[in-house]
């Protein structure tokens, strides 16, 4: 069991290392249309509400069009919080495990999972939630003072029918170097 001391001390660690290797919001389009393409996202959302879980500094949502977007961001930077507000983007300033999650079309989760206290809570409360939970996690990364847990293909075909491998990329510099899992899972 995590405690809030460690996910509070991660979060430190993990706002150096990004506050270290800044991000462009056009390196962020790149590494963004990666997940797109995997998980069949279209930017034009067509008015869907789309709770997007954990975006760091530069949130998914922010390259889409005619959405209702809500992130859950517990320690949002300024960057973070000036694209939220230029781009309509209700910004939830609590853990997810915390967050009451309305009911919405979708829940995106990209590579948050290891940075949170609870992430079987964050699971099932979006499966709850949504008619659609849009998932890519690092598996077989192993843990440190960031990243708390460490996933594998198993752990997630215990919440969801379509669990997918994302095999490591040595030297691709635009989009994951970790094997992953991920995939779409629609309410049966």
């Amino acid at each position: 069991m995590i405690t809030l001391e460690t996910w509070e001390n991660a979060q430190f660690h993990e706002r150096k290392w990004h506050d270290k290797h800044p991000l462009a919001r056009e390196q962020a389009e790149v590494y963004y249309q990666g997940y797109f393409d995997h998980l069949d996202i279209d930017r034009d959302c067509k008015g869907k509400t789309i709770i997007e879980i954990g975006s760091a500094d530069i949130p998914a949502l922010s390259f889409c069009e005619n959405v209702k977007g809500i992130i859950i961001e517990p320690l949002p930077s300024e960057k973070l919080l000036q694209t939220a507000k230029e781009k309509g983007i209700e910004l939830v300033k609590l853990r997810a495990e915390d967050y009451y999650f309305p009911k919405v079309d979708e829940v995106w989760m990209f590579n948050i999972l290891q940075h949170v206290i609870n992430p079987e809570v964050i699971i099932q409360k979006s499966i709850v939630a949504s008619n659609c939970v849009r998932f890519f996690e690092p598996i077989e990364f192993g843990t440190d003072r960031m990243h708390l847990h460490n996933f594998t293909m198993e752990y997630f075909k215990q919440f969801f029918q379509d669990v997918r491998r994302y095999e490591r990329h040595e030297g691709l510099e635009t989009f994951h170097k970790h094997q992953c899992a991920y995939g779409v899972n629609y309410k049966l």
